[in-house]
């Protein structure tokens, strides 16, 4: 009888094991963008091979300071100016931006 229970606690302590295994591998980074030295927006990415594929692509962020932009509520194109801070345990990449200020007529 008290194998039977060893056999089932075992069995339950590898099941557990591997579901947060699982979790743990496949969890997405967050990246936190920066403003002004401010935080704006949190973003959710998959896996990322080098940290120059976050650099390559603009951003599009609801910011919700009024102090920024004197509207309440604003969407803004921000392009990553450079990294802060890269945190592996808790899959965290904070990084700096400036807004995205459009092209001249001459460029289109």
């Amino acid at each position: 009888m008290i194998d039977i229970i060893k056999q089932t606690m075992s069995v339950i302590t590898d099941l557990t094991d591997n579901i947060l295994d699982y979790f743990q591998i496949n969890r997405k980074w967050k990246l936190k963008i920066y403003f002004l030295n401010q935080l704006v927006c949190t973003k959710k990415i998959e896996k990322f091979d080098d940290i120059s594929d976050i650099f390559k692509k603009p951003y599009v962020c609801k910011v919700h300071k009024k102090h920024l932009f004197k509207t309440l509520n604003t969407q803004v194109i921000l392009i990553p100016e450079k990294a802060l801070f890269q945190d592996e345990d808790k899959r965290e990449l904070h990084i700096n931006c400036v807004v995205y200020e459009g092209v001249g007529i001459s460029e289109l």
